[in-house]
C-alpha cells in the first residue's frame, strides 16, 4: 500500500469517528449542505468563466468553485443538522443516530473520494494524476459505483471539462444507419483487447482547458490517439483498465492526418495488432471512454470506406485521408479509440461523429496508420504539440 492509500485510509476512519460524534442528522446536513453547493458551483461555472478576459483563468477559477461553494455549503448544512441532533439525543435513538451517522459518513467521503480523483485525473497533472489513478482505495472505491452512475457523472463533469470530438457533416452521403449491429463484445478476444485501450488526459494550459480522449497501444510503452486530442498538451496522462497510469509525452504529432503517439514513461499493457482495412458491411467493435468516464464497448458496421479532403486541427487545407463512415454510437471522449476487429485486431481509429446524423461516426483506416506504427522505433524524443482552442 503506497503513502497515498494509507493517507486515504486515514481518511476513511477519520470520517466513521466523525460521523459517530455528529450524528446521523448532523451528517446528513453536512452532505446535502456540499451537494448543493457542488450543483451550484457546477452551474455557475459557464456563467462565470465566460465573464473572464482570458481563457488561462478559466482553470483556476474551475478548480476555486469546486472547493470553495461545496465547502461553504457543508458549513451551512452542517449546522442545520446539528440543531436537529440536539432534539434526537434526547430520545432512546441517540445510539442509533451515531451508529448510522458513521455509516453516512463513511459513504460521503467514500464518494468524494471518487468524486475527487475522477476531478484530479480529468485535469492530467503530471505526477499527481497516475497516483491517484493507480491507487488501490480509489480503485476499489469506483470499482462499486455501477457503471451507468460512473457514466453519468462523466457526462456531468464534461459539461464544463469538455472531451473534445470532431464533428462532420454526412461527407459519403449514406444517410442515417437505421441500426447499430449487436456484436458480441464479451468474447475472450476481445476482453483481452480491451486492456489495452486506453484513457487520455491533459491540461492544454495555453487555453486553461482540460482534454480528454481514449487510445490503445501499439508498441511496448507507445499509445497510439487523435492529434486534437493531445493538441497544445505537454504531458498527457494515460490509464488502462486494472489500474495502470503513466505520466506520457507526445513524440509524434501529426494535425494533417490527425494522428499522434504518446510516448509512456512506465511500459503499459500489451500492444495491439494492425489488421487490413476494412470492406463496406464488416462489423466491427469500437472501445473508448465516453466524456471520460469508464470503458465502454460496442458494435459498429462499416458503412462506406473512402477519401476525404480535411483541414487540419489548426484549420490548414490538409491532404485526403482515407477514413471509414460507421454505424455506431460516438460520444466525445471515443476520439482516439481504437475500431476492433471481432478477432481483437484494431482496423482503425475513431476520430469524429457526424455533426447533425445520429449514429454516423468516423474512424482513420488502418491504411493511415501503418506508417505511424512502422516508425515507432524513432520516436524518442519528444515534438511539438501545435495549439490548443478554447471553445
Amino acid at each position: 500500500m503506497g503513502g497515498l492509500d494509507i493517507l486515504l485510509v486515514i481518511g476513511l476512519l477519520a470520517a466513521i469517528a466523525f460521523g459517530i460524534r455528529r450524528g446521523l442528522a448532523a451528517t446528513l446536513g453536512l452532505i446535502a449542505g456540499m451537494v448543493v453547493g457542488g450543483v451550484v458551483a457546477w452551474l455557475s461555472m459557464p456563467w462565470l468563466t465566460g465573464l473572464l478576459p482570458s481563457a488561462q483563468w478559466r482553470m483556476p477559477v474551475i478548480v476555486f468553485l469546486a472547493v470553495l461553494l461545496p465547502v461553504l455549503g457543508g458549513r451551512i448544512g452542517g449546522y442545520a443538522g446539528l440543531v436537529i441532533r440536539r432534539g434526537v439525543d434526547a430520545t432512546p435513538l441517540r445510539l442509533t443516530d451515531r451508529v448510522l451517522g458513521a455509516l453516512v459518513s463513511l459513504a460521503g467521503v467514500a464518494i468524494a473520494y471518487s468524486l475527487v480523483a475522477s476531478l484530479v485525473v480529468s485535469l492530467g497533472v503530471p505526477g499527481i494524476a497516475p497516483a491517484v489513478a493507480s491507487s488501490k482505495i480509489v480503485t476499489t472505491i469506483n470499482g462499486l459505483i455501477p457503471a451507468p452512475v460512473e457514466r453519468a457523472i462523466a457526462g456531468i463533469r464534461n459539461f464544463e471539462l469538455p472531451a473534445g470530438l470532431a464533428g462532420l457533416g454526412d461527407v459519403f452521403g449514406v444517410g442515417e444507419p437505421t441500426t447499430i449491429p449487436d456484436v458480441d463484445t464479451g468474447t475472450p478476444e476481445i476482453r483481452a483487447a480491451a486492456g489495452s485501450v486506453t484513457r487520455i488526459t491533459g491540461v492544454a494550459l495555453a487555453c486553461g482547458i482540460s482534454s480528454t480522449g481514449s487510445g490503445f497501444v501499439v508498441g511496448p510503452g507507445m499509445v497510439m490517439t487523435n492529434a486534437h486530442v493531445v493538441a497544445g498538451v505537454t504531458s498527457p496522462v494515460v490509464q488502462a483498465p486494472g489500474g495502470f497510469a503513466s505520466d506520457g509525452e507526445v513524440v509524434y504529432f501529426d494535425d494533417e492526418t490527425d494522428i499522434a503517439v504518446i510516448r509512456l514513461a512506465d511500459e503499459g499493457p500489451a500492444a495491439l495488432q494492425l489488421v487490413d482495412n476494412l470492406v463496406k458491411g464488416n462489423d466491427a467493435i469500437v472501445a473508448g471512454y465516453p466524456f471520460g468516464g469508464p470503458l465502454t464497448i460496442g458494435g459498429a458496421q462499416v458503412l462506406h470506406v473512402g477519401d476525404v479532403p480535411f483541414t487540419d486541427v489548426n484549420g490548414t487545407p490538409a491532404a485526403p485521408r482515407q477514413m471509414y463512415a460507421l454505424a455506431a454510437n460516438i460520444q466525445p471522449g471515443n476520439s482516439g479509440g481504437p475500431l476492433l476487429t471481432q478477432a481483437g485486431k484494431v482496423a482503425g481509429m475513431v476520430f469524429a461523429r457526424s455533426a447533425d446524423t445520429p449514429r454516423l461516426g468516423y474512424a482513420i483506416t488502418a491504411d493511415e496508420l501503418r506508417p505511424v506504427v512502422k516508425s515507432l522505433g524513432s520516436l524518442r524524443e519528444p515534438v511539438a504539440t501545435g495549439r490548443c482552442t478554447s471553445d
